[in-house]
């Protein structure tokens, strides 16, 4: 009989054993498949040979981290790599990126055995005095006072010392995979956010690219819009000497000057064209209005549009975008 017992037994710890195996196999929820996308089979190249010859010619080459650098331009490159720790989009993404990396470990940690230790130390001293003035009292009302006066006189309570410690430990079987798909899915929100930041990171620098090349050709333009005015001054002074001479009629006098008019009236155009663009710097930079303006105020070469353009492969260029 008592050999039965210990077989049943036996078969009921291995039947438990064996159903939490199973249980441990198990996952609340179905498994992330990743979906397909779709991607042209050839890469789209130029319209016609003469347009391909104006523009940069795509290459499979993998594009440098640095990609600004093709443009050779120091103020470009010196303005990109403070961008990324200055534009505030950035820093906010930034931050969030932080936020999702700590709900990672906070997640991890659960996967494993929780373990917690506490400790305390008290010292305690009570009233010498007050023993003292107890143990008189005490022999006085039993009549042998003066036997417990010279023995309480000398007497003195020592200093307590208390230590207490504990320790405590905890672990949760994951059965049912509450704690597996908890890590997967904040595993997941981390690569969303370091994607999300990289994906504004990659929008601010090509803005500023675009604001910056932008301003380059509005500070041109208004140059040779002021050379253009000079000339016409000149042309204008010209027509009036020979009006005077009488080799020209009214009619010449009159259209240079409204030529100069014309040209003076372009030149506050690009002057307010050209601060907007510079507080539009100024707002990818996370830099107050005005902070810009002794560094890019000064007119400079337009960066030249460099002849190949390094985009990799299609397939690494679309997943990019």
């Amino acid at each position: 009989m008592a050999k039965t017992q210990v077989a049943k037994r036996r078969a009921d710890t291995a039947s438990i054993l064996v159903l939490a195996v199973l249980l441990a196999g198990c996952a609340v929820g179905p498994d992330f498949k990743k979906p397909e996308t779709w991607s042209p089979e050839q890469w789209r190249q130029a319209a016609t040979q003469e347009r391909s010859r104006l523009l940069s010619v795509p290459t499979t080459e993998e594009p440098p981290a640095a990609w600004w650098s093709i443009f050779h331009d120091p103020e470009l490159t010196a303005l990109e790599e403070r961008l990324a720790s200055q534009n505030l989009d950035v820093q906010q993404a930034s931050e969030q990126l932080a936020v999702s990396r700590g709900q990672l470990l906070l997640a991890g940690a659960e996967r494993f055995p929780d373990l917690a230790a506490s400790g305390s130390y008290k010292a305690s001293q009570y009233s010498t005095k007050e023993m003292q003035w107890v143990l008189k009292r005490v022999g006085r009302q039993a009549g042998v006072g003066d036997q417990i006066e010279a023995a309480a006189s000398s007497a003195s309570v020592p200093l307590l010392n208390q230590w207490q410690d504990g320790l405590q430990s905890s672990w949760e079987v994951d059965l049912w995979g509450r704690v597996r798909r908890q890590y997967e899915a904040a595993k997941a929100y981390m690569t969303a956010s370091q994607e999300e930041r990289r994906g504004i990171l990659v929008a601010r620098q090509a803005e500023l690219a675009s604001d910056y090349i932008t301003l380059r050709q509005l500070q041109e333009q208004a140059r040779i819009t002021r050379a253009s005015r000079d000339l016409a001054a000149d042309l204008t002074k010209l027509s009036e000497s020979r009006y005077h001479s009488g080799l020209v009629s009214e009619l010449d006098v009159d259209t240079a000057q409204a030529e100069l008019q014309r040209t003076n009236a372009l030149l506050p155009q690009y002057d307010q064209r050209i601060a907007m663009q510079i507080n539009a710097i100024n707002l990818l930079m996370g830099s107050p209005p005005g902070a810009l303006d002794a560094e890019l105020s000064q007119s400079k070469a337009i960066p030249l549009v460099p002849p190949a353009a390094p985009v990799g492969l299609p397939s690494e260029l679309a997943r990019r975008r």
